[in-house]
């Protein structure tokens, strides 16, 4: 998938392009932004996600701007589109978005959620979009009477309710990151594990154990992952993916893998001794094993 990052050098580029866009902050593109993209799916032309990056908002991101783009190629689109959300386009008036911005890459059609503002204080809605072009609204989704938000999805994400979190998102939560040199500890203790920092910009995921899967070099496998300190031993300031990859042992040090979540399985916890430790990490991996026959 092509990502391009927006600026008023690069705009006219796509002048020249005919698509469909969706628009908004698709910050997960969960089930509401999916929604979106399927109703752009009936119109003739490939379709473009315009998204915005960068720390605006207080909460934390669901997704980077990579794992954004892997979810939406998965789902048919083109190319996303990135615009960094800074003061000054913060500060543009709606008009000025249209006419500096939405006119210069000129979509055929324009694809929004009915709750999608834009411009300064959210001057910009979609009544004002179809001023200017073939809008189509797409009205908020609800699953089980259940408004489908980011916002909700963060807070499942952070109180461990994975589960749920992917019910909402249409798809398993996952990270994408690079390995990087741990302790060593799990291999000591007889179960190998890759460490993957965690992306400060990113939501909080509950510590504790995870049933996951991990795909590196187009090859999926099964495992077991703990965020965390791991306060047993060597306790740490900041948390870290610690990953256990069953029938795999050839990770290395900068390989990139992405982590797909499917379960909480228990808290993190500070064991009394490291031969516990080890018990309850083989019982974790036998649990994890009978999990995934099954999947």
């Amino acid at each position: 998938m092509e990502i391009i990052n927006l600026n008023k050098s690069n705009l006219s580029r796509l002048k020249k392009e005919s698509f469909s866009l969706c628009i908004g902050f698709f910050d997960g593109v969960h089930l509401g932004h999916q929604s979106l993209i399927n109703a752009a799916k009936k119109y003739p032309y490939p379709i473009y996600v315009l998204s915005f990056t960068g720390n605006f908002k207080t909460e934390k991101s669901i997704l980077t701007d990579e794992e954004k783009s892997i979810v939406v190629e998965n789902l048919g689109c083109s190319k996303l589109l990135l615009m960094k959300l800074d003061d000054e386009l913060i500060n543009t008036s709606a008009f000025d978005f249209v006419e500096k911005y939405l006119k210069v890459i000129s979509p055929k059609v324009i694809v929004c959620g009915e709750d999608f503002r834009f411009g300064y204080k959210n001057q910009g809605n979609p009544a004002y979009l179809s001023k200017f072009f073939d809008v189509e609204v797409v009205p908020l989704l609800y699953v089980e009477n259940v408004k489908v938000s980011s916002s909700l999805i963060r807070k499942l994400l952070e109180n461990g309710n994975i589960e749920l979190a992917n019910k909402f998102l249409g798809y398993n939560y996952f990270i994408v990151g690079e390995i990087v040199k741990g302790l060593g500890n799990g291999k000591k203790f007889g179960f190998k594990t890759a460490n993957i920092q965690l992306n400060k910009n990113l939501v909080n995921l509950k510590n504790g154990v995870y049933f996951v899967s991990v795909s590196f070099k187009d090859k999926n496998y099964h495992g077991i992952c703990n965020i965390g300190v791991h306060p047993t031993i060597s306790k740490l300031d900041l948390p870290i993916v610690e990953v256990h990859v069953f029938d795999i042992d050839d990770l290395s040090i900068n390989t990139k893998i992405l982590i797909k979540f499917y379960k909480f399985f228990r808290d993190e916890i500070k064991f009394d001794s490291v031969d516990e430790l080890k018990k309850q990490v083989f019982s974790d991996i036998e649990k994890a094993k009978l999990f995934f026959k099954d999947k």
